[in-house]
C-alpha cells in the first residue's frame, strides 16, 4: 500500500522515538554540522516517522534537534516499510555504494550478508574491488544491482579473479585496484579466454614481460595483459 501522511507535529520528546537497524549509520560529523546550521535558522526541513515514531529518514536531524534541545518537527506516515529507508534517504543526500550494502545486510539479504562476510577474508583488498570481483556476471558496474537490492555472489568467479590480481600484483604491486579487476572482467566476460586461460602462463609472463596495471582506464590495462599473455608463444592465446 501507498504510504499515507496521517499528522505532523513537533515534540522535545525525544524517547518517543526510535532508529531503525537498516538506516544508515550516524555521521558524528554531519550532526555537528547541522547542530550549527540549525541553532541560526532552525529545523527547517520535518524528519519522516511511522506510527511507532520510527525514524525513517532525518536521523542526523533528529539528532542535531536533541543536541541542542529544540523540539523536533515531524511528519507521521502510515504504510511505511523498510523499502522506503533507502527511497526517501537517497532523496536528501545519496547513499554510497556501502551504504546500501550495510541496509540490505542489516535487513538480512543473503547475499550481501555473504559480501560482508568475504570483506572479512579480504581485511586488506579495497571493499571495491570485492564488489566487482564477487559479482556473480563479468559485468563493468555493479552500483545499479547493488542499490536495488539484486546484488548476487558467486565465490568461484570473485576467487578466481583474486588470484589473477594477486599474480599480477607480486610483480607490480597496485594490482589490487577497481580498474584492474575491471580490465580481467573485460578479457574474461569472453568464454574461450576463461576456457584458455592459464594461471601459471600469467604468472610466466607477468615476472617477464611488461604489465602495466596504473594505466588510466581498464581498456588499456586490459590490452597490457593479453599483450604479454600473447608473447608466450606456448598453448591457446587469450582475445581482446
Amino acid at each position: 500500500m501507498k504510504a499515507k501522511q496521517i499528522k505532523s507535529g513537533e515534540t522535545n520528546n525525544y524517547n518517543k522515538f526510535s532508529f531503525i537497524k537498516c538506516n544508515r549509520k550516524i555521521s558524528q560529523s554531519h550532526v555537528r554540522n547541522l547542530m550549527t546550521k540549525m541553532s541560526i535558522s532552525g529545523q527547517v526541513q520535518p524528519i519522516i516517522i511511522d506510527k511507532q515514531w520510527n525514524i525513517y529518514d532525518g536521523q542526523h536531524r533528529f539528532e542535531a534537534c536533541k543536541r541542542n534541545q529544540m523540539p523536533v518537527k515531524y511528519i507521521m506516515y502510515s504504510n511505511l516499510n523498510d523499502d522506503y529507508i533507502g527511497e526517501l534517504n537517497n532523496t536528501q543526500n545519496g547513499y554510497s555504494t556501502q551504504t546500501w550494502i550495510d541496509h540490505y545486510k542489516n535487513r538480512d539479504f543473503p547475499e550481501y550478508k555473504k559480501l560482508i562476510y568475504v570483506y572479512s577474508q579480504y581485511p586488506k583488498i579495497p571493499k571495491g574491488v570485492i564488489n566487482q570481483a564477487f559479482y556473480y556476471q563479468y559485468a563493468m558496474s555493479v552500483a545499479t544491482p547493488i542499490k536495488e537490492g539484486k546484488y548476487k555472489l558467486s565465490m568461484s568467479k570473485g576467487e578466481f579473479l583474486m588470484n589473477c590480481m594477486n599474480i599480477l600484483n607480486k610483480v607490480k604491486g597496485d594490482a589490487f585496484s577497481v580498474k584492474v579487476c575491471k580490465a580481467l572482467i573485460r578479457i574474461f566476460k569472453d568464454d574461450m579466454n576463461r576456457a584458455n586461460f592459464e594461471e601459471a602462463r600469467l604468472e610466466a609472463c607477468s615476472k617477464k614481460y611488461i604489465i602495466q596495471t596504473s594505466l588510466n582506464n581498464e581498456r588499456d590495462i586490459a590490452e597490457s595483459i593479453v599483450t604479454a599473455y600473447r608473447k608466450n608463444k606456448k598453448g591457446k592465446l587469450l582475445v581482446i
